[in-house]
């Protein structure tokens, strides 16, 4: 009997022993990127402190602040999205923020950026509404208000939470106050894959990414050496008409600045006539503005670009779309197996897409005039997804209509902080006139930190100031 109580003392020390190991030399979890939330990670709980909504770096002592804000959530806008949005964001089109367990949804909309409590007018979740004009349930302007007065909502409620539980909340700075090291530093943009989903029209010819694409099941996205595509997955030869509410379906938001006739042109992967086909239509607040054309592409050797046409004959497809409009453009499956990457609307007659740069552009604009004391002084810079590493930044200029402004030394600052291999501009030394703001005509290429979901971006300058 002594024997058996000794050998349960020794497992039990042995046991302790093994856990004490264990703990010291597991790596211990460390904070997230700032810049991938704006709502502090979860914390002990009884410690107060102060906060500003810096992802995590502020600190509020040992308040759970994601808790809180989870808490907050759950009673203001996860109310309307679980009503409104349930049907595709509660079931299988991230980010799930229409789920029932609403931790889950906090995080599908924090862990995306959807939400930004600097600026909620500019948050993704109102502009999806508001611009993009996604899915409205009555009417898009009052709907995107409904949303956006329940991030209000939620943001204040959440602030009396952390107050009530003996924490400060200092500012919702979301980690874009400004650090003092970079000298006359703009304010930072939004997260750079909403920049571009702002300011998706460019000339007249319009690129849609398949990687922008809401899914409906069957539909899934995918990615071949490099390409992304979306499809659904050959199953035996599945074909599906265009009312068909098993077909699966992508939907591409786009805005249109020239009212034209129109054609579209996808890169498509083909491989036989059995998987070589789609619909394809065009909706503006879920209203068709065309009938659904039947794409029957020719076969291709992988990715080619091939012209929408109509029907088996190939007919020609030209269609008119008004200016300053947004649209949605709506694949459908016909047979599982064809594959669609990226896409060109063009009023362009003469449109060849071999010799075209489908990299979506946009220009991101800065206010400088508190920098420089005059009003109407901005700084400009285009921007464009460079290739799966890194972005292209060209053509820095500055917009002024009264006043020359003396520019040296641009650093751009990504997530907060400067890379000193992003050097290009620390050569410019130059004066910026009504007549001509440009600042250099070199490009820079910038590695991604985090990714188009998650990297915003700034710039500082070591002297800007009017002459």
């Amino acid at each position: 009997m002594k024997s058996r109580q000794q050998k349960k003392y020794f497992f039990i020390v042995l046991l302790f022993s093994l856990l004490g190991l264990y703990n010291q030399c597991v790596p211990q979890a460390t904070n997230k990127s700032k810049v991938k939330t704006n709502i502090e990670e979860p914390l002990n709980t009884n410690t107060t402190g102060s906060t500003g909504d810096n992802g995590g770096n502020g600190g509020n002592g040992n308040i759970d602040v994601k808790a809180l804000s989870v808490q907050a959530f759950s009673t203001t806008t996860h109310n309307i999205t679980k009503l409104r949005c349930a049907t595709c964001h509660g079931s299988f089109q991230q980010p799930l923020h229409a789920v029932p367990d609403a931790t889950q949804a906090h995080d599908a909309i924090v862990d995306q950026n959807k939400v930004d409590f600097n600026n909620i007018a500019q948050s993704r979740m109102v502009q999806k509404v508001r611009n993009d004009n996604h899915n409205c349930w009555s009417n898009c302007q009052a709907d995107s208000i409904v949303i956006e007065d329940s991030i209000q909502d939620w943001k204040a409620e959440r602030d009396r939470l952390i107050a009530e539980a003996g924490g400060t909340v200092t500012g919702d700075d979301g980690g874009n106050g400004g650090n003092p090291s970079y000298p006359n530093q703009t304010s930072e943009s939004q997260v750079l894959g909403v920049e571009i989903a702002n300011n998706n029209s460019d000339d007249g010819n319009i690129v849609m990414k398949a990687e922008t694409a809401m899914l409906g099941t069957p539909m899934v996205s995918g990615n071949e050496s490099g390409i992304n595509f979306f499809w659904t997955p050959d199953q035996n030869g599945s074909l599906y008409q265009n009312n068909d509410r098993a077909a699966g379906t992508a939907y591409l938001n786009f805005a249109v600045s020239q009212s034209n006739q129109y054609k579209v042109y996808a890169k498509v992967n083909a491989p036989n006539g059995s998987d070589n086909s789609f619909h394809v239509r065009v909706t503006q607040n879920n209203f068709p503005v065309t009938n659904f054309f039947e794409w029957h592409i020719d076969v291709t050797n992988g990715f080619e670009w091939r012209e929408l046409t109509h029907t088996s004959n190939t007919a020609e497809v030209a269609f008119f779309l008004a200016g300053n409009n947004t649209y949605t453009l709506e694949v459908k499956t016909r047979e599982d197996g064809t594959k669609m990457s990226d896409i060109v609307m063009t009023g362009d007659p003469n449109f060849d897409p071999s010799t075209y740069s489908t990299a979506v552009k946009t220009t991101l604009t800065y206010d400088i005039s508190q920098i420089v004391g005059v009003q109407g002084v901005k700084f400009k810079i285009d921007f464009e997804e460079y290739d799966m590493y890194s972005y292209k930044f060209s053509n820095p200029r500055i917009e002024t209509t009264t006043v020359n402004v003396y520019v040296k030394n641009i650093k751009l600052i990504m997530n907060g902080n400067y890379n000193p291999q992003n050097a290009t501009y620390t050569l410019v030394d130059t004066v910026a006139t009504p007549l001509n703001g440009v600042l250099s005509s070199s490009a820079l290429i910038a590695l991604k930190d985090q990714g188009l979901d998650y990297d915003k971006v700034s710039f500082s300058f070591e002297i800007l100031q009017v002459q």
